[in-house]
């Protein structure tokens, strides 16, 4: 995965700004921070529940934004809310 310059802004609020990131094949990245500090953001930009709204990027040799049903078909993101219902 590689990010370059990539930004996410909410109305005029930037969410989530990362001037550069590659993560080799192998290598694990740990993402931790306050509340309201972008970690969610990160992570639906990287598997493209959003779009960077500055920069570029790729994950697996995808392009985050030309090519995004070629991630989604590789990737998943399960967030701490997975809204998932219980049967009863």
């Amino acid at each position: 995965m590689r990010l370059s310059g990539v930004t996410r802004v909410f109305g005029v609020v930037p969410a989530w700004f990362a001037p550069d990131l590659a993560i080799e094949r192998g290598e694990m990245l740990l993402v931790r921070g306050p509340n309201g500090a972008g970690k969610t953001t990160l992570l639906r930009v990287i598997a493209t529940a959003v779009s960077p709204t500055y920069g570029s990027g790729s994950v697996l040799g995808y392009d985050l934004v030309r090519e995004r049903d070629q991630i989604r078909r590789r990737t998943e993101l399960l967030g701490h809310r997975t809204r998932l219902l219980r049967g009863t």
